[in-house]
């Protein structure tokens, strides 16, 4: 795209598009998104009458679902689920109506006295739609009870496939137990998010875009943490799937005061100097992350802030909290521990083993005491894939692995590098990308990676690491790559692909020139009187010059046109 007209052409339709996405009001929602969901809710005691009153099919052999639920049922209902048995849609519907009523009354901060060596208290992490894992945690621990209380940390759906299974086997276990199953909201309980990341789709292929509505509501409707031992202060564990907040102010008792039923999505509310109060505590509680170094900054994910150790222990002296437990990183041992400084610590659980194809553990912690650290049970629930996957993988797939691992990179070279110098040897830079994206026998020098070069034996990895910076799009040559798996972990992947499965009218997940010419015509019957955008378009679009456009093409014209 060298030539200047082609690249004016281009940048008038992103920025129709970004015109678009600016009077919703939307960082990442579709034009019509919003609408629909208005819609969704006016709409919501007779779409649950008729999900309720449907008819089971007749040879239908699964499990049935009664009004309270039987004792027993939740275990049952994941065993049927491992054995690939459905459940009908009418008794989904009514486990998450049942469970709405109990989640509805619950207030935002979660309450729990400090455990017992008789009475633990167990604390999951993201499972993202990995029913085996789920199902290892309850055959370790048991079922949930008077004497084994469990809190799972959010991220139940997305990525894994079996979002639906996880969220049903979870809820209906809350309405056995609600008092012994205390569920916390993550950033993919969110109808944007789990829109754009695969949960919606499950949903409907399995059930109904109906039933998808349901699970929205359920998503509104959870707590957004949980406090544990508030009775012993100094002591306390404070529960949250991301982290704490850019205002220092803000306490835990705070957050009680928030409205959570009218977010369906805090990605909605963007830009975020513009969202509520309330829309920017719940971003931060579910998108926040810890960094190494002192100080606040806004997250590179695009949402949420990054928070220091010295934050960090501020917050937990103000609200008489010893421990942060949190989840949202994926974690190659299933937990990270972080010694804070003045006997303050951050743990980080992640609970679904080798997620998305990857080599990881999955692992959650068991608190008896708040007197001493927990004991950590780590897991896997299948064999990892041969490091050599990875390798034969396409480019944008070991990017992707880069730019999740960014800041742990980042640690692992600094521990190389006691100096702070910024460089490393080679062969030190080599060791510490291996170790923390767990790849071996790779020859990182010839991947097609932009790797900074050897001078002197050394190699700087801060001018590496910087390429996987979303502070660096726009503002260098990036490879393309990278800035394709930026743009699909921080920048406006989400809002794309909502346009370009509008676009993509047949579902092929490809937009052919048919496609492409009715979308621009839409566009240009909603700027009347304006410069109107070319069809001839295509061509541009067309990177591969394959005959149709993918989301990859997509996300990466819209890259080079914000960079020129």
């Amino acid at each position: 795209m060298q030539d200047e007209e082609d690249k004016h052409k281009v940048a008038l339709l992103f920025r129709y598009l970004q015109e678009a996405q600016a009077r919703e009001g939307s960082h990442d929602l579709g034009e019509n998104a919003t609408h629909l969901e208005a819609e969704a809710d006016a709409h919501k005691e007779e779409e649950l009458h008729a999900l309720l009153g449907a008819e089971v099919q007749r040879d239908y052999a699964g499990i049935t679902i009664t009004d309270p639920v039987e004792k027993g049922v939740g275990r049952d209902l994941l065993a049927s689920f491992t054995r690939g048995m459905p459940l009908d849609q009418k008794f989904a519907a009514s486990i998450c109506n049942q469970a709405m009523r109990i989640l509805e009354k619950l207030p935002n901060v979660t309450r729990l006295k400090a455990p017992t060596p008789e009475c633990p208290i167990t604390i999951i992490g993201d499972l993202h739609g990995e029913l085996a894992d789920l199902e290892q945690i309850f055959e370790n621990r048991g079922s949930p009870g008077p004497n084994n209380i469990f809190v799972f940390n959010g991220d139940f759906v997305d990525r894994g496939s079996n979002g639906v299974e996880v969220m049903l086997v979870l809820l209906c276990m809350k309405v056995l137990h609600p008092e012994y199953i205390h569920l916390d909201r993550g950033n993919h309980e969110d109808s944007i998010i789990s829109a754009a990341y695969g949960f919606k789709d499950e949903a409907i292929a399995k059930y109904s875009l109906p039933m998808f509505r349901e699970f929205v509501r359920i998503f509104k409707a959870l707590p957004l943490c949980t406090l544990i031992g508030q009775e012993c202060p100094g002591k306390a564990i404070f529960v949250v799937h991301g982290g704490i907040f850019e205002n220092r102010k803000v306490k835990i008792d705070d957050i009680d005061t928030i409205k959570r039923q009218n977010y369906s999505s805090v990605i909605a509310q963007k830009p975020r100097r513009k969202a509520p109060k309330e829309a920017k505590m719940i971003e931060d509680m579910t998108w926040s992350d810890p960094k190494p170094d002192n100080g606040l900054e806004l997250s590179e994910r695009g949402s949420g802030v990054m928070y220091g150790p010295d934050v960090t222990r501020e917050f937990l002296k103000a609200n008489g909290c010893q421990t942060i437990v949190r989840s949202h990183e994926c974690i190659e041992d299933g937990l990270e521990l972080i010694n804070l400084g003045e006997g303050f610590s951050l743990y980080t659980v992640f609970s679904a083993s080798n997620y998305s194809d990857g080599d990881n553990f999955g692992a959650f912690l068991t608190y008896t005491t708040l007197e001493k650290q927990p004991e950590v049970t780590r897991f896997r629930t299948r064999e990892p894939p041969p490091s050599a996957k990875v390798a034969e993988s396409n480019k944008v797939g070991l990017n992707d692995l880069i730019c999740r691992r960014h800041f742990r990179l980042l640690r692992g070279f600094e521990a190389a590098d006691p100096e702070k110098t910024g460089k490393v040897p080679q062969a030190t830079f080599e060791a510490v990308m291996g170790e923390v994206l767990k790849i071996s026998d790779i020859d990182w020098m010839h991947l097609g990676l932009q790797l900074p070069p050897v001078e002197g034996g050394q190699m700087s990895y801060n001018a590496f690491l910087d390429q996987y910076s979303i502070h660096e799009v726009g503002q260098r040559n990036v490879d393309e790559n990278v800035a394709g798996a930026l743009s699909s972990l921080y920048g406006n992947f989400k809002y794309l692909e909502v346009i370009f499965k509008t676009w993509d009218a047949n579902h092929d997940g490809k937009v052919d020139r048919t496609e492409f010419t009715n979308a621009i015509a839409a566009i240009n019957e909603a700027h009347p009187g304006e410069e109107q955008v070319s069809p001839d378009l295509f061509d541009l679009l067309d990177v591969d010059k394959s005959g149709s456009i993918d989301i990859n093409e997509l996300c990466e014209t819209s890259r080079l046109t914000k960079g020129s």
